[in-house]
């Protein structure tokens, strides 16, 4: 099958990472003499158009070793460093690190009680004209720590550069960069910060202060945005709490370490809280350690990403630089003559700065240094520009002082950063380090012989056929000429888009645009139009058999659909709409219409409908699974499961595995997939359930954490029993029907837990009272009629969510007996519904269906019944039972 190479340009489980240091680090010297001399000489598709014209390497990580200790003959230089003075360090075949084919080193590297007022040391690659610009900034009698990604000279060395008085040295070694990329493993892979251990709470299961020489052991593997296996080493911010006026180190390892290694994470002052960022191997079952080697500590850890382990694809490498500064507030440098204001924020373009390249970048490292804020504290927050704030600081200043550390930054879709001051005002200085290059996507088309299998002919099959027929009709006459323009004019922000439980934000009536939910809509029509013109269902004739509309021009309104609403998400405009619990299903139905007509769309459009759809595909894999009861049966979220959420965050990842089924990721969107299917529709007895589901008990899936359906299959939502929220199983199955037009297998756990939730509409009864008269069942034998025991903020004239239910349980053999006699009912009632107005819509008050996008969202539904005939009558789907658990 043909592929179309695509550079990335999303954010998402690559996400470069985003700093939650939340501890004030070491204070440090005041002014310039202490930061260096000033150097005076999103990736979004329009940046990812052209080559990247530098290679990235892999980067592989080590157990912790000492290189360098000036105290002692480690790395040969048994003396201080002197003012002004440089010394250089082999690092080829030291520590883990190969004699050749190595581009750079990820060192931890300390400066112990330095003379003087302060200076920095500059680290970089042996052979070029010093960088003017520092790897660790220091003040007289503290000792620092700081993380650093040094290029190697070509005699396999570095060098080490003392600005002012003397110092001894430590480094540390932690990881080293490949130069060939395809012949080394460790894609560096990045995810929303979390906090894994916090000895202060019960946060990681160890609460209480480390004593002297007492360690924590912690699960990674598998542990907040972490997958369950192929991690090498972790990403994190280790922070050092001091239990009273006392110095000392931590240090983190694998926990299967034969001994504690002779290295330091973090070094602190007595009573200075301090954090580092460190690069952590992780032991065969999935954990690590962290030693106190102090009187007493508490410590924190947030994880920021994972180094992957085994055989990856050769994009998402690591590439060092010699250390540059590309912003000194003091100067003109970088643009910013001034320092940044109490609250204030300061944006710096970096691509092609620094040695960045123009194109092709996910991430930058960063060494960030705030300088003497005044008269009080500050913290700092670096983002790309226009992604999400995250809830996290990358660096930590009290008043007067100067500190610094690494961090590890996106770059935002015009490719710029942001940096955000909370507090007093003070200067920045930004020396870039390396970056982190852009995974290359290869989009997959559907299976020509999927798409061109022929018409329907079964009866039901040419029943669903007219109601998506008439929907489309709609929505080429009447919704065209006067909703969707106000559509797409609406504001497409993640910020204008409410959830959509909350009934109250949206405007209700027929033909009032609510601009808050407008991407909802659009992508709900480009969905329905799509699957019509791709699988030759779509009708052209006049009405009442067809449009009335050229196939040729609703293809056209359908790409300007699809391409209008792409440009306004953001991984490629600042502040757009994604990055939500909701746009992972939004960005699936945009996907799946944009994939369906992908021969069609220009290479650019098709660039970013992959860079959103991979984003929102890792965005929806991190989302925390939700519960409306623990295992002990204890509600969590009073009146709301959380079947509804678990189910929509896993369909971008849906998609994403038939679109990119190359992809390094595949693995972990399919893991994703099967999770959020057992999780969505768990009941109480699932969570001891050992009945294994592509490749694991249904009570390992869950991890024993709960459920969300009640033991009669029926779920509860606003405070409600809920049947409308039960026929969101359609939003797993949706699976099966992008899997059969890829020519894929689905997981069978996407239907593996619907049939007790599909069943309970017409065998769970509900008494009169207390519950709504007449009572008894969801369902009611030969009525299409839905019976809400407690009523329905959402209205109660709905059939067609009903029918693609009662269709998609029949079709993939989880149904009942009485599965096709109730489609029958429902979908007759849907198409009368429509035939009694001429352009096809279905409602025509609030109560029979109150949402502003009803029509819509029936176009949506509509398509998927449609598609589930079509997949079902020419035998295009299939069900999997291969093993995608990932444990360790």
């Amino acid at each position: 099958m043909l592929g179309f190479p695509l550079v990335h340009g999303g954010v998402g489980r690559r996400r470069m990472l985003r700093r939650r240091g939340v501890a004030v680090a070491v204070a440090l010297a005041v002014g310039a003499g202490a930061l260096g001399a000033v150097n005076t000489g999103l990736l979004s598709p329009a940046n990812a158009a052209a080559a990247v014209t530098q290679s990235s390497g892999m980067l592989n990580p080590v157990l912790p070793q000492r290189l360098l200790d000036t105290r002692t003959t480690t790395g040969g230089h048994h003396a201080v460093l002197g003012s002004a003075a440089t010394m250089k360090l082999t690092v080829l075949g030291m520590g883990g690190v190969p004699g050749a084919g190595v581009s750079a080193v990820l060192l931890n590297v300390t400066a112990v009680n330095p003379t003087g007022h302060g200076g920095f040391l500059t680290l970089y690659q042996t052979g070029i004209t010093r960088p003017a610009a520092s790897t660790l900034d220091y003040r007289g009698g503290v000792t620092v720590a700081n993380q650093a990604l040094v290029r190697v000279g070509a005699d396999g060395t570095i060098s080490i550069f003392n600005s002012a008085g003397q110092v001894n040295v430590i480094a540390d070694v932690e990881g080293w960069v490949g130069t060939d990329a395809a012949a080394a493993s460790g894609q560096t892979t990045t995810a929303t910060p979390a906090r894994l251990l916090d000895t202060r709470s019960t946060t990681g299961g160890h609460q209480g202060t480390l004593s002297l020489g007492q360690s924590v052991t912690l699960p990674i593997e598998g542990a907040g945005p972490i997958p369950a296996t192929g991690v090498a080493a972790v990403w994190a911010d280790v922070v050092a709490v001091p239990a009273g006026n006392v110095a000392g180190f931590l240090t983190a390892y694998p926990s299967d370490a034969s001994s504690v290694p002779v290295s330091s994470t973090v070094s602190f002052m007595a009573g200075v809280v301090t954090s580092n960022l460190t690069l952590v191997p992780v032991s065969a079952d999935g954990s690590i350690t962290i030693t106190n080697r102090s009187p007493g500590a508490n410590v924190i850890l947030d994880v920021v990403g994972w180094v992957s382990g085994g055989d990856v694809t050769t994009d998402a490498g690591t590439q060092a630089l010699p250390v540059t500064r590309v912003l000194d507030t003091r100067t003109t440098l970088g643009g910013h003559h001034a320092p940044v204001a109490a609250g204030g924020s300061l944006t710096l373009s970096l691509l092609g700065v620094g040695g960045v390249p123009t194109t092709g970048v996910a991430g930058v490292i960063l060494h960030v240094t705030g300088v003497s804020p005044s008269p009080t504290g500050t913290n700092l927050t670096a983002l790309g520009t226009g992604l999400p704030r995250p809830v996290s600081t990358m660096l930590n200043l009290p008043a007067h002082a100067t500190v610094s550390n690494t961090t590890v930054v996106p770059v935002g879709p015009a490719g710029a950063i942001t940096i955000i001051n909370s507090g007093a005002s003070l200067n920045l200085v930004i020396d870039v380090q390396g970056w982190i290059a852009a995974p290359v996507l290869t989009v997959t088309p559907p299976a020509a012989a999927a798409l061109g299998a022929g018409a329907l002919t079964t009866t039901d099959g040419k029943r669903s056929l007219a109601i998506l027929t008439n929907a489309n009709r709609y929505a080429m006459t009447t919704w065209w000429n006067t909703v969707y323009p106000h559509l797409i004019a609406a504001p497409m922000t993640s910020a204008a888009m409410p959830s959509i439980d909350d009934v109250s934000a949206l405007t209700f009536s027929a033909q009032t645009v609510d601009t808050t939910d407008s991407v909802r809509r659009l992508v709900m029509e480009a969905y329905s139009l799509a699957t019509s013109i791709s699988t030759g269902a779509y009708n052209p004739a006049a009405a009442p058999e067809g449009t009335g509309v050229t196939k040729a021009v609703a293809t056209s309104r359908t790409i300007e659909i699809i391409t209008k609403v792409v440009a306004g998400h953001i991984t490629i405009k600042q502040h757009g709409w994604g990055a939500t619990s909701q746009s992972p299903f939004l960005a699936a139905y945009l996907g799946t219409a944009a994939w369906l007509l992908w021969p069609q769309l220009t290479a650019g459009l098709q660039s970013e409908i992959a860079h959103m759809v991979y984003f929102e595909a890792e965005w929806g894999m991190e989302r925390p699974l939700q519960f409306y009861a623990n295992k002990a049966g204890t509600v969590l979220q009073p009146g709301d499961t959380g079947a509804d959420q678990d189910s929509w965050y896993p369909m971008a990842d849906q998609l994403a595995v038939a679109m990119m089924p190359g992809d390094a990721h595949v693995p972990l969107w399919q893991n994703t997939v099967v999770r959020d299917a057992v999780a969505a529709w768990s009941r109480p007895s699932d969570d001891t359930s050992a009945t294994v589901v592509n490749g694991a008990s249904v009570a390992s899936w869950i991890g024993n954490r709960g459920s969300n359906v009640l033991a009669g299959g029926n779920l509860y939502n606003h405070h409600r029993y809920a049947p409308d929220y039960s026929s969101l199983i359609y939003q797993n199955m949706q699976d099966v029907l992008v899997s059969a037009l890829a020519g894929q297998a689905a997981p069978s756990a996407v239907t593996a837990l619907v049939k007790p939730v599909y069943a309970s509409y017409a065998s769970t009864k509900y008494a009169a009272p207390p519950n709504a008269s007449p009572g008894g069942t969801v369902y009611r034998s030969g009525s299409p009629a839905i019976y809400y025991p407690q009523g329905c903020d959402w209205g109660t004239g709905q059939q067609v969510p009903y029918a693609l239910v009662d269709a998609e349980t029949a079709a993939f053999g989880v149904g009942t007996s009485t599965s096709a006699a109730y489609e029958g009912l429902h979908a007759d009632r849907q198409l009368a519904m429509q035939r009694a107005h001429a352009d096809g819509h279905t409602y025509d008050t609030d109560a029979q269906y109150v949402y502003v996008g009803r029509e819509e969202h029936t176009a949506q539904l509509a398509a998927q019944l449609y598609l589930t005939k079509y997949v079902r009558d020419h035998h295009l789907f299939s069900l999997s039972t291969a093993n995608y658990w990932l444990a360790a």
